[in-house]
């Protein structure tokens, strides 16, 4: 625990130290302490947008399974274009976990880098690009999709995420 800790200070300070690069992957080297860490595998879900009246209570856990919960907190984004189809969640086989970022005038994008499984403990690491200021309102968000067959206990599943921040 203490050489976890002393990884997760070192890994703070470096990603501190420059903005520009994404900072070292902690869950990489814990890989090394316990044999049951494994890389995920998930889908990144397409257009859909956090309602305006998202209210943070909604979601009594840090996932979604269900479709009920899902529609109360997202909508879907659609445009004239063919490729604005919403991609299709499929609640009996899938959970999804929202990452959802404070609104901001900051134009932001979020990129999932890793999401990795250490006994009922998931690591998901991402990314924050903040690029420039914008003359409206966003609330950047990212609907991450993973399969519930990849989840051993729900009950004591519990998530943790590790932000990065790179301006350009």
């Amino acid at each position: 625990m203490k050489k976890f800790l002393l990884l997760s200070f070192i890994s703070i300070c470096l990603g501190c130290s420059n903005n520009n690069k994404q900072s070292t992957d902690i869950f990489t080297n814990e890989d090394k302490i316990s044999s049951t860490s494994k890389e995920l595998n998930f889908e990144i879900a397409s257009n859909y947008f956090v309602k305006n009246n998202f209210n943070s209570n909604l979601i009594d856990k840090s996932y979604i399974d269900s479709e009920t919960v899902f529609n109360s907190v997202f909508g879907v984004a659609r445009t004239m274009s063919s490729e604005s189809v919403p991609t299709l969640i499929d609640f009996n086989t899938d959970i999804v976990i929202p990452i959802i970022l404070e609104q901001t005038n900051i134009g932001s994008t979020i990129s999932v880098d890793s999401i990795r499984m250490n006994g009922n403990i998931m690591n998901i690491n991402y990314t924050v690009t903040e690029i420039k200021p914008i003359s409206y309102i966003i609330q950047p968000s990212e609907v991450i999709i993973i399969k519930k067959k990849d989840i051993l206990d729900f009950n004591n599943l519990q998530l943790q995420f590790k932000k990065t921040v790179k301006m350009l």
